[in-house]
């Protein structure tokens, strides 16, 4: 049981950031909503990076100590989790800049969109890894 956790974890999180990118795609519009879209995009797109974090943290843990048929970094897995994190914690570094420079701010959604096109594309691929 406890070998699901971090798939569980890592699910979780991918949803969130669908949700959190649907969220900032639509405060770049101009519509009624982009107003609230854009205070929830700003107040939640924390947690999906600190959910990022713990699904690599949780991966590793269960690599470690649940996993006797693999080892630490044997696959690409490990790599593309922290290069996903390495993407989400860059977008959300460039939002401390937004104000003072409009070319950040146009790609912003491109790394963020990145990064939920790989955590989806990491949890597909993660399925063959389930014990």
């Amino acid at each position: 049981m406890a070998a699901f956790v971090h798939p569980v974890i890592g699910t979780i999180v991918v949803l969130y950031s669908v949700w959190i990118m649907r969220e900032g795609l639509v405060a770049r519009q101009r519509s009624k909503r982009s107003h609230k879209a854009r205070r929830t995009h700003k107040r939640w797109a924390w947690y999906a990076l600190w959910g990022m974090g713990l699904a690599v943290l949780t991966g590793m843990l269960s690599t470690i100590g649940l996993r006797d048929d693999i080892e630490l970094g044997e696959t690409w897995h490990l790599a593309l989790g922290w290069g996903l994190l390495g993407l989400m914690a860059l977008a959300a570094l460039l939002t401390r800049y937004f104000t003072h420079d409009a070319r950040l701010r146009r790609i912003h959604p491109w790394i963020g969109i990145a990064a939920v096109v790989g955590g989806i594309a990491q949890a597909i691929v993660g399925i063959e890894l389930l014990p």
